[in-house]
């Protein structure tokens, strides 16, 4: 996975090289501290990818650790700055999780004790979609480094896999 990453690095580096001066913004978050299935690498390569960005020319908002009130904040903050044009990016590393065709992101400190908990407590990827595609601007990159299988599916009857 690390491999991958660097490779979509490399790729932003050249490729915002030749936007002039278009508006770059990116959102980048890092969850890992879960109290339940907690994860090792996602802060780092949120961190790495956030400094890459930087040096690429995005404005870059780096959120790591967040509740799902926090996710909601830098989601419309995002929205808001790529009103300006230009170039918008997200990068997602933590937990995900599909259900019921709807993808997923989760916070930390979600309480998810049941499926009819997810959309409540997690945040939908599709927010983020679509405050990309409010803004009109003139190019969008979604990076989502999760696995969509449900982490808690030992405690729900059914589960979807990502």
């Amino acid at each position: 996975m690390f491999k991958t990453i660097v490779s979509i690095l490399i790729f932003l580096a050249f490729f915002t090289m030749d936007s002039g001066a278009a508006t770059r913004t990116a959102l980048v978050i890092g969850n890992a501290d879960y109290k339940l299935s907690p994860l090792k690498n996602p802060v780092n390569d949120a961190t790495d990818i956030a400094a890459v960005l930087k040096k690429s020319g995005f404005k870059v908002i780096l959120k790591v650790n967040v509740t799902k009130r926090e996710m909601e904040s830098s989601v419309r903050k995002f929205g808001k700055a790529l009103r300006n044009g230009g170039t918008g990016l997200f990068y997602y590393a933590g937990h995900g999780m599909q259900l019921k065709g709807h993808n997923y992101l989760i916070p930390i400190k979600a309480l998810i004790e049941s499926e009819s908990d997810v959309e409540y407590e997690s945040l939908d990827a599709g927010r983020v979609l679509g405050k990309m595609k409010d803004a009109g601007n003139d190019l969008n990159i979604v990076i989502l480094d999760a696995c969509r299988n449900n982490p808690f599916a030992r405690s729900f009857r059914s589960a979807d896999k990502g």
